[in-house]
């Protein structure tokens, strides 16, 4: 087990990008025609919102599992029974006896594990970062329901999800696969971690069919502070709406520190452009939005729409 409170984090709800702005599903009116901007914006949430919530997801199946071990007094995960953190003191039950169930105001998650092992670590944040295996079905109504699998062994990173997600009532399929290396080093107080992974996707849905590879390059350096950066290249194939849309190595850069964002100049670096048909229909940008947020934007000729906001 992880030392550190994990009924403290799933009260806290950890969200790696929480999005603003429309989602994909309220940008396409069934049956009806989309104009070039709402065409982009549905091509580039096709691809945060999969990856915020395979991500989000896999965190959340250690989170549950490690808070029900810990209501009820035990010393391994706990992968079957409900924990119940609505309201007031969380609580655990055994039943159901088939599935983890994490209620939470609003909506219920079931986590159907087959496998969960985790590296012992200080800080719940970075499980995903050391040797792991978790392989899992995640449900939620009207929100998604995914396999999912994450295999981090000798610093080789395997993961792989596929399964639907829902928004405004349309639903998306997704194909996901991940591979992955990355080194590590420890010097007396110092420790440096640094990957870097490959991500290929394909979301569709009526009408919208997006393919999508990443690579994303990862250093993490623990000293005092918790210092991270992060850039992610993508490039992109879509079509909506009859419309084909490409982005070609769009950068998006990141730095936290002790995960707040921080360095607005090395965010500013965020670059690329998405064409439809050969022209430029919109940009990536990073803005230092309203109340310290830093966002990472899609600029189009009408108001620019958010793709991610990380909060201090």
């Amino acid at each position: 087990m992880p030392r550190c409170s994990l009924i403290a984090l799933v009260l806290a709800h950890v969200t790696l990008a929480a999005l603003a702005g429309c989602t994909l599903g309220g940008l396409l009116d069934p049956g009806g025609a989309l104009d070039d901007e709402e065409a982009a914006m549905r091509a580039m949430r096709a691809d945060v919102e999969p990856r915020t919530l395979v991500e989000e997801q896999l965190l959340a199946c250690v989170m549950a599992a490690g808070a029900a071990a810990e209501l009820a007094g035990a010393q391994d995960f706990i992968t079957r029974g409900t924990v119940d953190v609505r309201g007031g003191a969380p609580s655990y039950d055994d039943q159901p006896a088939d599935e983890l169930v994490l209620r939470e105001e609003g909506h219920d998650t079931r986590y159907r594990i087959d496998a969960l092992a985790i590296s012992q670590v200080d800080s719940l944040g970075v499980v995903l970062l050391h040797d792991h295996e978790i392989r899992a079905r995640v449900i939620r109504e009207d929100a998604f329901d995914l396999d999912l699998v994450s295999e981090r062994n000798n610093d080789a990173l395997e993961r792989s999800a596929e399964g639907i997600f829902e928004e405004d009532d349309v639903t998306y399929e997704l194909e996901l696969d991940e591979e992955g290396s990355a080194t590590s080093e420890i010097d007396g107080d110092l420790v440096r971690y640094q990957s870097n992974e490959r991500t290929t996707s394909l979301v569709t849905a009526d009408r919208l069919e997006v393919e999508i590879e990443e690579d994303e390059d990862y250093i993490l350096i623990i000293s005092e502070h918790a210092y991270e950066n992060r850039t992610t290249v993508t490039t992109l194939e879509a079509t909506v709406a009859g419309k084909r849309l490409s982005l070609d190595e769009g950068r998006v850069r990141r730095s936290f520190v002790d995960s707040a964002p921080t360095e607005p100049e090395f965010w500013a670096e965020t670059e690329g452009a998405l064409e439809l048909d050969g022209a430029v229909v919109g940009e990536l940008a990073f803005n230092d939005g309203s109340g310290g947020a830093y966002e990472i934007v899609l600029e189009l000729e009408g108001d620019d729409e958010v793709l991610e906001r990380w909060t201090p």
